[in-house]
C-alpha cells in the first residue's frame, strides 16, 4: 500500500506464508510486516526500511516451529540449512536498514541492524543482534562490485544461559551480466 504523502511518502506491506497441511488451508503461518520510506523527508537519495517477521499458530499467538514438518522430516532445508527467511524456526526477527544511493555512480551504501530471537518456546532462547554495512558499485554496464562487513553479538548462544558469541563476517562479490 503506497501512501504518496508530499512531505514523506510511505509504503506499507505484508507477506503471509503457510506450511502445507492435510487440511484445506495451511496450519502454520508466518507473517512479515514492513514499512518502507522511498526517501527520508527531503533527502531523495536516502531510503529506510523496517520489517518485523514472526510465525504464528492458527489457533494462538504463540510462535510455532516454522519450517519443520511432520511428513517432510528435513523440513524446508537444504543440507541442514533452512531455505527461507533467515529468522529460521520458532523465532522472531526485527530488521532496519538505511540506504544512501548515488544514482550517477550507480552506487549505494546500506547500514542495517537485525535483531533475532531464536527458540522462543525454550526456557532460554538465543538472541542475536547484528550490525552490517554493505556497499555496491556498478563498475561497467555488465559488472557490479559488492562489499560487506557484519558484526553480531549472540546472547545465550545455543540456548545456553550466559553463553556469548561474537561473530564477524566479511563478504566480497563481483556480478557479471552476460
Amino acid at each position: 500500500l503506497t501512501m504518496p504523502f508530499e512531505l514523506q511518502p510511505v509504503q506499507v506491506y505484508m507477506e503471509a506464508q503457510g506450511e502445507d497441511s492435510d487440511e484445506f488451508l495451511p496450519r502454520y503461518w508466518a507473517y512479515l510486516y514492513g514499512l518502507y520510506l522511498p526517501r527520508v523527508l527531503s533527502f531523495e537519495r536516502l531510503d529506510f526500511r523496517f520489517e518485523l517477521a514472526q510465525p504464528f499458530d492458527n489457533n494462538s499467538t504463540r510462535p510455532t516451529f516454522w519450517y519443520l514438518h511432520g511428513k517432510y522430516i528435513s523440513g524446508y532445508t537444504y543440507k541442514g540449512v533452512i531455505i527461507g527467511h533467515p529468522m529460521g524456526t520458532d523465532s522472531r526477527d526485527t530488521f532496519m536498514e538505511l540506504t544512501w544511493r548515488v544514482q550517477e555512480k550507480s552506487a549505494k551504501v546500506s547500514l542495517a541492524f537485525d535483531h533475532r530471537e531464536h527458540n522462543l518456546s525454550f526456557d532460554v532462547n538465543e538472541r542475536e543482534r547484528e550490525m552490517s554495512i554493505r556497499a555496491g558499485l556498478r563498475l561497467t554496464e555488465t559488472t557490479d562490485l559488492q562489499l560487506a562487513y557484519g558484526y553480531a553479538l549472540v546472547d545465550d548462544a545455543g540456548n545456553v544461559s550466559g553463553e556469548e558469541r561474537r561473530i564477524r563476517s566479511v563478504e566480497a562479490g563481483i556480478t557479471r551480466r552476460f
